[in-house]
């Protein structure tokens, strides 16, 4: 419920690096399974209507299903790394204290949260495409939050608001 807790829990743990990589990899490896079976499912549902409407997703579809899940999985932990480092950063720069493994592990977190978000999405597509896909934009919000909220609490800041502002300003 309250990632700020998480991430002060996570503080107070203390695992090792190579324990907090180890967990980016497992969870990287657990999104990247998920987000192929769900693009299968949703390319085996729709590719002929979506095809029919257009040139351009026609020529998406053998792209998507093309990619190696390595990549997938090496552009995951990827973004995990520089999130963190932006976090760490961001956060130096405006007087914060927070360190780069314990931002890590809080993304991890979120990445993981956001996982299980996909295993609902897979349970609900074929019950309703529409109630899946809903799920998206309140995941992306959520963590959006999630991440200015362990921001602010490894760093110190009173404001996950201003935390949150601060990272567009850094991002963009």
């Amino acid at each position: 419920k309250d990632p700020r807790s998480i991430a002060e829990k996570s503080k107070a743990i203390r695992f090792s690096p190579i324990d907090v990589l180890q967990a980016v990899l497992f969870v990287a490896i657990c999104s990247t399974l998920l987000t192929y079976a769900f693009l299968n499912i949703v390319l085996s549902r729709f590719s002929i209507d979506l095809s029919k409407n257009s040139e351009r997703v026609s020529d998406l579809i053998p792209f998507i299903s093309e990619i190696e899940p390595v990549f997938f999985t090496a552009n995951q932990v990827f973004q995990m790394l520089l999130l963190g480092a932006i976090i760490t950063l961001g956060g130096r720069i405006f007087g914060g204290s927070g360190k780069f493994f314990d931002a890590l592990l809080c993304i991890t977190w979120i990445e993981f949260i956001l996982a299980l978000l996909k295993i609902l999405q897979l349970i609900l597509l074929p019950l309703s495409s529409l109630l899946a896909f809903a799920f998206i934009v309140p995941g992306i919000l959520w963590s959006l939050w999630a991440y200015a909220a362990v921001a602010a609490q490894l760093h110190g800041f009173r404001s996950t608001l201003m935390t949150l502002l601060a990272g567009f300003v850094i991002c963009f």
